[in-house]
């Protein structure tokens, strides 16, 4: 039996399906500056971020969820890498980004241990969010993006889902829509 097989004939999956913890960063000065959103005094300052839902990994070709709550999907082209643990680690410089991958491994770091298989996105590059290209995702869309020597990472986007009657919360009305920026 083969070790290699066609392509046409195997699924590939999220490379780790179920990161043990994920943090997104924002790093690249042309993401903050070209989103139109305000950027943080603390983003000159350290590297800032947010945690993510580790339960929401897809992989390529599998459907993008359009959850009931919104009528707006963004899409976004990171770069991350994953961790094999440390404390208080240091080194590195930024090059295109407002800190480097060593920057933001350092910092997430300090003072709070970080461990195998933690993933790291190092933010959104320039360029590339529909939000800063004023281009909105519908269901059905197929959304790929690509990365230089990485490749190219390929998703169909799923219908818009229904919330059961009686779900989520009597006060929400939607969620707010961001504006044409043209």
């Amino acid at each position: 039996m083969s070790a290699v097989l066609p392509a046409d004939t195997v699924r590939l999956l999220a490379p780790v399906p179920r990161p043990r913890r994920m943090r997104d960063y924002l790093t690249y000065n042309g993401h903050a500056a070209g989103s139109g959103l305000g950027v943080p005094a603390a983003f000159t300052a350290m590297p800032i971020c947010y945690k993510c839902n580790t339960e929401t990994v897809v992989g390529p070709n599998d459907p993008l969820l359009w959850p009931s709550y919104t009528g707006q999907l963004d899409f976004e082209l990171e770069l991350g890498f994953f961790t094999s643990g440390g404390l208080n680690l240091t080194s590195g410089e930024a090059a295109g980004r407002q800190f480097s991958f060593a920057e933001v491994l350092a910092w997430a770091s300090l003072d709070e241990p970080v461990y195998p298989g933690e993933f790291f996105a190092v933010g959104t590059v320039g360029g590339g969010c529909g939000l800063e290209l004023d281009r909105r995702i519908q269901p059905d869309d197929v959304v790929e993006l690509e990365a230089s020597g990485v490749g190219v990472l390929r998703n169909p986007v799923g219908p818009g889902q229904v919330a059961p009657p009686g779900a989520s919360l009597p006060s929400y009305t939607g969620a707010p829509r961001v504006g044409d920026r043209h």
